[in-house]
């Protein structure tokens, strides 16, 4: 008798799990032909033209009567007010921290929600990764004004809305000269207490920054030796990588929520023991705007910071695909339009332009002439887990 009931059981957990089995199968075949009708309709995909329609785009994204955007920067607002004076379509803009806008963006799409129709975003590795390879959302850049980018540009996975940095600053009014030339001068004690950074698991780049330390270990170490004189002692850590976040961390880090905080906490001017931050370069353009003294350390060994990029793209499903692809023009730089259209408010110190035809700002060093480490897609996706388990850990 037992054994009857052992084998109706065994066949009906086998039944349930062919059925689930043929159920997903069917449930993913019906949303690969969605994906293909939105595709063909969107004309993106494989369905994208060899060279784009802008007339027919912009009759079309003027019937969709709207664009949603998406956007890891504040500057939202400023080129979405100029696309709806350009072009007459209402732009609604949305502003989130880039860990934010990630996730949201994730849950929207997991629920069958498509909100976005343009997304602007940091953390590259993470959403290239996540996002892009996976088929959530579609490359696209204008192809009038693909041949304007510069090599590394038409490389890209997605197209680049501007290039930026994470770097070092400090106080020019207190300090003449930068006031270190290493990143292990943060580790000793004078600057305890005196390092100010955005929370690196609220921010994507500034994670990437201290992940890349663990990347370039070997060059840790060696420095270490330059400065001290001697080898490095590992306290309990897999390399010298870690170990100077270690010691960054036991040095008295001190985190805030944003960027526009960290540079107001190291620029206030009278300050007789300002702090130095880690923060965005283009946050210099807040020196003006609030009366503070910022500078960059461009000198620092073995590195001034990272390069970072903002990445555009348009999500599967998104409501008004032409829109999109107007507003990504628009934000972009245009062709033919007055003040860089779209592009205006990213054109300072510290953000770089992915076109050749458009002149960087007044005394910015180039980027490929800045000691950067660039953001390393793979080892940063692959290693992201496990540093910050040790930083969670440490902190």
């Amino acid at each position: 008798m037992l054994r009857k009931i052992r084998f109706v059981l065994v066949a009906l957990v086998l039944l349930l799990s062919v059925s689930a089995l043929s159920a997903n199968g069917t449930q993913e075949k019906a949303k690969k032909s969605k994906v293909k009708a939105w595709e063909k309709s969107a004309q993106l995909g494989e369905y994208r033209p060899a060279e784009d329609d802008w007339a027919a785009i912009e009759k079309a994204a003027k019937k969709e009567g709207d664009v949603v955007v998406y956007s890891n920067s504040s500057r939202v607002t400023k080129f979405c007010r100029s696309f709806t004076k350009r072009y007459g379509i209402k732009a609604e803009g949305n502003s989130f921290k880039t860990p934010n806008l990630i996730e949201k963006l994730r849950r929207e799409q997991d629920a069958g929600v498509y909100n976005a129709d343009v997304v602007m975003t940091g953390n590259a590795t993470q959403f290239v990764t996540e996002f892009a390879r996976t088929g959530r959302v579609y490359k696209f850049i204008p192809t009038d004004i693909y041949p304007l980018l510069t090599a590394s540009a038409k490389k890209e996975p997605l197209a680049i809305a501007h290039y930026g940095a994470k770097v070092v600053m400090y106080n020019t009014e207190t300090y003449k000269k930068p006031p270190i030339d290493s990143w292990w001068d943060l580790t000793r004690p004078e600057w305890k207490g005196r390092l100010v950074t955005v929370d690196p698991l609220k921010s994507g780049t500034e994670f990437n920054l201290f992940a890349l330390f663990i990347r370039h270990s070997d060059e840790m170490a060696k420095l270490y030796k330059e400065e001290f004189g001697e080898d490095i002692v590992l306290h309990g850590t897999e390399n010298a990588g870690y170990e100077f976040l270690k010691r960054l961390i036991e040095n008295g880090l001190v985190l805030f929520s944003g960027g526009n905080d960290v540079a107001k906490a190291i620029g206030a001017k009278g300050q007789a023991n300002p702090p130095i931050g880690i923060n965005s370069y283009s946050k210099l353009r807040k020196a003006a705007e609030n009366n503070l003294a910022l500078g960059v350390i461009t000198n620092l060994k073995p590195t001034a910071g990272i390069s970072t990029k903002s990445v555009l793209s348009i999500p599967e499903f998104a409501k008004h695909p032409n829109a999109a692809k107007l507003m990504i023009r628009w934000m972009m730089g245009g062709i033919n339009e007055k003040g860089l259209a779209g592009y205006a408010p990213y054109h300072v110190m510290g953000d770089w332009s992915p076109r050749t035809d458009i002149k960087q700002p007044k005394g910015q060093p180039p980027l490929d002439k800045m000691n950067l480490w660039p953001e390393d897609i793979n080892w940063l996706y692959t290693n992201r887990v496990k540093v910050r388990d040790f930083w969670i850990q440490h902190m």
